[in-house]
């Protein structure tokens, strides 16, 4: 090709593109746009330190190594091993001592919070007045978790890390399916150029969205069993049925292993209650769940009287002081540091179990 035709070729396309630049920069602005990303933050389902992973029952996980700034400035730091969120210039706990693995969801993830104020980091220097040694604890808990994730988790996580105790934070909708979708986090400055081109940009960050999105397992409705909602959560059905089947795996996966497990059932939504076997949080959540995994072999640490305790002491109608704001009921300071204090008790009296765990995987011979 001439020259002269390879520049006119150019100057065609240029003179092409220049019209989609200048719509984009009009239509487009508020999506490209650096600032005006930053000023409107996603949601908070949308969060910058998990990432996409290949196994399909995971679906996405902390990315190691994240150093970010959440809600209000709050640093979020992960380790670089990826097993959980740390204390910003701390790696997580090793070593010789009493381990303790916590999993679950946003609430032990201390959402919102620093993370020296999560009821795990509280428990520390609570327990290591009662239990031998040193205690190391690991908090492998992912916002959005469900139970499947947190089976996953128990089994190529918290047990070949060698946990003592496993702490498991229940909450009501853990037996909602989940998807990866809030992977799929993009900084305001992702798809910036040299060329400094908006089309170029807004290409790259809708590409970015493409692709399927993964879930957990859903389960088809069946009419002979159909699906018992009290709000939000279920208590019934194919679903609630699949999620309580994972409870069982994960109390197999521990018995296996020796392990005990301590199940937190949590709920923020309680209201004061004089007759629990009338509060419908407690007949059709609370008491029989728990119920059954008692059955499975699971301890069970029930937030319910914890709570009612609370409102009567502090003659409240429901748990609104220890939310993290008035539109969020993810615990805040004074939430995780009531929950810790209680988890303190649970976890002392079990302590004869999780000094026969760690004499048992001391025993083992070093891999």
């Amino acid at each position: 090709m001439s020259l002269r035709r390879f520049a006119a070729s150019a100057g065609f396309f240029v003179l092409f593109l220049l019209p989609l630049e200048g719509f984009v920069r009009v239509v487009f602005f508020k999506e490209v746009d650096a600032a005006s990303l930053r000023a409107k933050p996603p949601p908070a389902s949308v969060v910058p330190f998990v990432r996409r992973v290949p196994d399909p029952e995971l679906l996405y996980a902390l990315a190691p190594g994240a150093r970010v700034l959440g809600w209000d400035q709050v640093r979020v730091e992960v380790d670089v091993s990826d097993c959980c969120r740390v204390v910003p210039g701390r790696r997580a706990d090793d070593g010789n001592g009493t381990r303790i693995a916590i999993l679950g969801d946003s609430t032990p993830f201390a959402w919102k919070l620093p993370f020296e104020q999560s009821y795990g980091e509280r428990l520390r220097p609570l327990l290591e007045r009662s239990l031998p040694g040193p205690v190391l604890i690991r908090n492998f808990a992912v916002p959005g978790y469900n139970s499947q994730q947190n089976r996953v988790v128990l089994r190529d996580k918290a047990l070949p890390w060698g946990a003592d105790l496993v702490v498991l934070h229940y909450d009501h909708n853990d037996s909602e399916p989940v998807d990866d979708a809030r992977a799929a986090y993009m900084s305001a400055e992702y798809g910036d150029n040299i060329l400094h081109s908006m089309l170029l940009k807004l290409l790259r960050r809708r590409l970015r969205g493409l692709g399927p999105v993964r879930r957990t397992v859903v389960v088809l409705d069946d009419p002979a069993n159909p699906e018992r909602l009290l709000g939000d959560y279920r208590y019934a059905g194919p679903q609630f049925e699949h999620h309580m089947r994972e409870m069982k795996a994960v109390a197999e996966l521990a018995s296996a292993s020796g392990v005990p497990v301590i199940v937190f059932i949590w709920n923020p939504w309680l209201k004061s209650a004089a007759d629990a076997d009338a509060d419908s949080f407690y007949a059709l959540l609370h008491k029989p769940i728990g119920e059954r995994l008692k059955g499975m072999g699971l301890r069970v640490a029930d937030s319910y009287g914890l709570y009612q305790g609370y409102m009567s002491r502090e003659k409240r109608g429901d748990l609104r002081p220890l939310w993290v704001s008035a539109e969020d009921a993810h615990p805040n300071a004074e939430g995780h540091r009531l929950v810790a204090r209680y988890l303190a008790g649970e976890i002392i009296r079990a302590s004869a179990l999780i000094r026969a765990a760690r004499a048992r995987r001391e025993r083992r011979p070093p891999p």
